[in-house]
């Protein structure tokens, strides 16, 4: 019998160990600090039917996707909602988001891929921004620092310094995915772990936040260009 390769191991002060099948078909198991290896590899193999279904059903739906291109026409996802690129000889700006359209200077063809990251990391740090703020203030749960970074499987974290940081990509997510994200990083400024107690705090605040976790767990191939 093959062993099953762990493609990435993420210790935190967490209390159980987790497995995720992410969107590109890599096991991602996350474990307590002191757990060890043996342990690990243990529980991989009791769950190894449930691994090898997953990552088959991933891959099949990576095989049959069709590649994104950068053309006129094609619908980005921005708050969950489809936006198309327009491309236009003589557009004002290079690149701008107008109402339900991205607007593409057909001279910045080239750079097109650069210019819409661009764009949605400034929309990120704004949306994403100004909602860890509210939250913040709301729920008594200050932080010290915010970025945004180019994670592609990691949505959100937060740092034992209370530094916050999340993926460009997750401006491309419904609004209320985004609160959820924003939320439970927040949480994790008081629990640094996904104990009982942490997930009794998130559902308190968002009693329905297993909706917008699985639709995460979902469409996360969805949140790429």
């Amino acid at each position: 019998m093959d062993d099953i390769i762990i493609d990435e191991l993420i210790r935190s002060h967490r209390r159980t160990i987790s497995l995720i099948i992410d969107s590109a078909g890599r096991l991602v198991v996350r474990a307590p600090m002191k757990v060890t290896i043996t342990e690990i590899n243990k529980f991989i193999n009791r769950k190894r039917s449930w691994i090898i279904e997953k990552k088959n059903l991933v891959l099949e739906k990576n095989k049959n996707k069709k590649p994104f291109e950068i053309k006129d026409g094609e619908a980005i996802l921005f708050l969950g909602e489809k936006k198309f690129i327009k491309v236009a000889d003589n557009a004002k700006y290079a690149l701008e988001l107008s109402g339900n359209q991205f607007i593409l200077n057909n001279k910045y063809m080239k750079n097109a891929r650069k210019l819409l990251i661009l764009l949605l990391r400034k929309q990120a740090a704004k949306i994403i921004g100004e909602k860890a703020l509210k939250f913040s203030e709301v729920l008594n749960l200050p932080f010290n620092k915010f970025g945004i970074t180019n994670a592609q499987r990691r949505w959100g974290s937060c740092s034992s310094k209370k530094s916050l940081n999340f993926s460009w990509r997750l401006v491309m997510a419904p609004e209320q995915v985004i609160d959820y994200v924003v939320i439970h990083e927040l949480v994790h400024t008081i629990y640094m772990n996904h104990s009982k107690e942490f997930w009794a705090i998130i559902k308190k605040i968002m009693p329905n936040y297993e909706i917008y976790k699985i639709w995460l767990q979902n469409n996360s191939h969805l949140l790429n260009l």
